[in-house]
């Protein structure tokens, strides 16, 4: 029988994780998106723009303006891909692009396809966006972007302060309370975050993020049965969120899901998880629990493949050995 999985163990994920737009700032470059039809017809409708990292994991999110452009500053230097969503077109995400760190100004050209020519295909399926969200008036928004230039320079207060009037300027502004909760988060008041991300979901039930963040802090206050039901909603609306599988792949390991935990570490073994090679671990912890001693090394032999490098890599050889004795 595996060794049991420590709390101890599962907590030091939660750590791993940022908090939406955290960590992921920090320079002082422009990336300006630039979104077109295929015929390169503009788009007039404001659509939702997500920056994804070389994970797919979304760092950072906003809304284009009515010539089909939108901004994101202080990004930092590596690989990223932009999501494109909204009314009247098919959500559309980018090839994988760079940006320099020595660069100051980027722009990125997404073409996306009217949702009409592919409703019949995708039954329909368009993730819908908010009327809220799309009505957000100048003022708030600049509130917004001048928030999230305060985030990435840490800089927590200022944040707060842009994002609190973002919300007065537009109290339904989910986005903006949902970042509230981000800054909350770093300022170390809980309840208080719990707040404003439960305020993001009441404007905005397809708020993705905002369920994630949630599930952070149940997983934070040891709560990991409780994370279940918010990391399930924030899969529903984000089906390809690797952070979200994986905290779920944990939180039904320490829970004794242990065909649940296996299914989501593999799937996310199919996508792309550079930085998720840790689903090896659960897998292989499951495994052994179940008494599945080959596919627990397998599992092990995997993350080491993948991370050999790592703080854990150790321990993973470790458990390869004794588990071969054990088989």
């Amino acid at each position: 029988m595996g060794r049991p999985v420590t709390l101890g163990f599962l907590l030091c994920l939660f750590n791993v994780f940022a908090f939406a737009q955290r960590g992921s700032w920090g320079s002082d470059i422009e990336l300006r998106i630039k979104i077109s039809f295929e015929n390169d017809r503009p788009v007039g409708t404001p659509l939702r723009v997500q920056l994804l990292n070389g994970s797919e994991n979304m760092i950072a999110d906003t809304f284009s303006d009515g010539t089909g452009q939108a901004v994101f500053r202080s990004v930092r230097g590596g690989n990223y891909k932009v999501r494109v969503s909204g009314l009247g077109v098919l959500e559309t995400t980018s090839e994988s692009f760079t940006i320099d760190p020595r660069d100051r100004f980027q722009v990125q050209y997404v073409h996306v396809t009217p949702a009409a020519t592919t409703a019949e295909a995708n039954g329909g399926q368009n993730k819908p966006i908010s009327a809220a969200e799309l009505n957000v008036p100048d003022k708030a928004r600049k509130e917004f972007d001048k928030g999230t230039d305060a985030m990435g320079k840490s800089q927590w207060d200022e944040a707060e302060k842009h994002f609190e009037r973002a919300t007065e300027i537009y109290p339904r502004y989910a986005s903006a309370f949902n970042n509230l909760g981000i800054v909350a988060i770093n300022q170390n008041k809980l309840p208080a975050a719990r707040g404003y991300f439960q305020q993001a979901i009441n404007l905005d039930d397809h708020l993705a993020s905002a369920y994630l963040n949630i599930s952070k802090l149940d997983y934070n206050e040891h709560r990991l049965k409780e994370a279940q039901a918010p990391l399930a909603k924030a899969l529903t609306l984000d089906p390809m969120n690797v952070e979200a599988m994986l905290l779920m792949a944990a939180s039904q390991l320490s829970t004794g899901g242990l065909e649940q935990a296996i299914a989501y570490a593999h799937r996310i073994h199919t996508l792309r998880h550079q930085k998720f090679a840790i689903s090896h671990i659960i897998a292989a912890q499951a495994f052994e629990r179940s008494e599945k001693i080959a596919a627990a090394i397998g599992e092990y032999q995997l993350y080491l493949q993948e991370a050999p490098q790592s703080a854990l890599a150790q321990n993973a050889r470790d458990a390869v050995t004794r588990l071969q004795s054990q088989h």
